[in-house]
């Protein structure tokens, strides 16, 4: 990556004394969490893995990794469906969780990052104009024969205005490869050329010029930039390798005995040709054992990268980042199975691994929001209706150690029943439920009042209070 950044202008920075891990955090982490039946618009700590949810984001159902934070009037963005293959954008107010704004997304932008200092989106796109990317065996076709455009895009998201500039020799963007460096206008990200080749870009903001090219030789993860360094901070993992064993080959006539030996050791070929004997003493190499280690990397303004190894992680959350600018401090969702998924907190300085805490909730589209975010109050929530309460009989009866539910006139429809704490999270959910009765397992769950709701697609056909014994 040597080169990259030369061409930002340099600039002090002074890194301000951190605060220790039990200290209060001064910003907000925010995100997206699915509780099983709606997507929820939740805080999250990652000290701690404790996650309050803020409010349910009416209709959608499914999302798209990437996030906007814009924190001068405190707008969460991001990109979801409902229940057709229509994709929106969603706007929202990330202190009280209300939908601001929900407009259909008719492009192909990505990696889209929001820049307070001109209040515009910087992103990519894509334009096919109709090349057939497959060849008649039904094989990817090299990058060379791509007859799309890829295009730098600046977007006024006040005005709708938008200027593309056209990336000539790109062919495909990397996911979760984009960053911003908020101090002079310069957007970064990692693409794929016509010759095959992995490239880090910097662009520059104001004029979509390429203004930093370098053949990429890492995969730079969940990049973010820190203003109080003026550096990039992301994720990589390197793979080492390690001889392995060397395989022993005995050939007796037609016959081949295969054994192991350590590696660097001889290997004997025997071959017998009628009461003839030879043998042949040789060195084989065995197949080498793949290892590797996660990274926690800087690339400053100087270009220097460094780099500290972070234990025990081999899998990563991509798009599941964030960096608390307030206090210099990086975030990740990582594990060493893919099942132990934790919370990892970082010193940006350092690369010390200040805390890991296992999540105990799959909060995805992670972002922060400032201590200095101007929590906008002058928003109006949008006009997307909730999901209709019908008029229609249902009970709810409970017993020890389960409930039963009737639901009157539901013949034929296929419903849904959850019980859910004070907070929404959902405690129990029981999909497919036919002709309007169930009776359902309440074994395990704490005894109390409970919050239950029964829906039929996205209408709510009953809502109230049970007792759970």
């Amino acid at each position: 990556m040597k080169n990259i950044l030369n061409s930002i202008p340099v600039a002090a920075a002074v890194f301000a004394a951190l605060l220790s891990p039990a200290e209060t955090r001064a910003g907000t982490f925010y995100g997206l969490w699915w509780d099983g039946s709606s997507e929820q618009f939740v805080s999250v700590n990652p000290y701690t893995s404790g996650m309050t949810v803020l409010k349910q984001i009416p209709g959608v159902k499914y999302t798209s990794p990437g996030v906007l934070l814009d924190p001068d009037s405190s707008r969460y963005g991001f990109v979801g469906m409902e229940d057709g293959p229509q994709k929106y954008y969603y706007a929202i107010h990330a202190p009280t969780g209300d939908l601001v704004a929900k407009l259909p997304k008719n492009d192909t932008i990505n990696g889209m990052i929001y820049s307070p200092n001109d209040r515009k989106i910087y992103g990519l796109s894509w334009t096919d104009t109709g090349a057939v990317t497959l060849d008649s065996l039904g094989n990817p076709r090299p990058p060379s024969s791509f007859a799309g455009k890829e295009f730098f895009e600046a977007i006024d998201p006040f005005t709708s205005a938008r200027t593309s500039t056209h990336l000539p020799k790109v062919v495909g963007y990397q996911a979760n490869s984009s960053f911003l460096d908020t101090d002079s206008g310069r957007y970064g990200f990692t693409a794929r050329e016509r010759n095959g080749y992995n490239y880090h870009y910097v662009v520059n903001t104001a004029t979509g010029e390429i203004v930093a090219r370098a053949q990429a030789k890492f995969k730079l993860d969940n990049p973010v930039y820190n203003a109080a360094l003026g550096a990039v901070h992301g994720l990589v993992w390197m793979n080492d390798s390690i001889p392995g064993d060397s395989v022993t080959v005995i050939r007796t006539r037609n016959t081949w005995i295969y054994d192991t030996i350590p590696s660097g050791d001889t290997l004997m070929i025997v071959r017998r040709k009628d009461s003839t004997i030879a043998v042949d003493t040789v060195r084989v190499p065995g197949p080498p054992t793949a290892v590797g280690t996660e990274y926690f990397v800087t690339v400053g303004r100087d270009s220097v990268v460094s780099k500290v190894a972070i234990p025990g992680v081999k899998y990563i959350a991509t798009f599941i980042s964030a960096f608390d600018s307030d206090s210099g401090r990086y975030v990740f969702v990582g594990g060493s199975t893919g099942s132990d998924m934790k919370y990892y907190v970082v010193d940006a300085a350092t690369g010390t691994v200040l805390s890991q805490t296992l999540r105990t909730h799959n909060v995805n589209n992670l972002a922060y929001a400032p201590d200095h975010s101007t929590f906008d109050a002058s928003y109006a929530p949008t006009r997307v209706a909730a999901p209709a309460v019908q008029t229609r009989l249902t009970k709810v009866n409970s017993f020890e150690g389960f409930i039963t539910l009737e639901a009157a006139g539901s013949e034929g429809e296929i419903l849904s029943f959850s019980i859910l704490d004070v907070s929404g999270k959902t405690l129990l959910g029981r999909d497919g439920i036919r002709d309007g009765r169930a009776r359902i397992e309440t074994r395990g769950l704490k005894n109390g009042i409970h919050l239950y709701q029964i829906r039929s697609g996205s209408s709510v056909l009953g809502q109230g209070k049970v007792l759970i014994r």
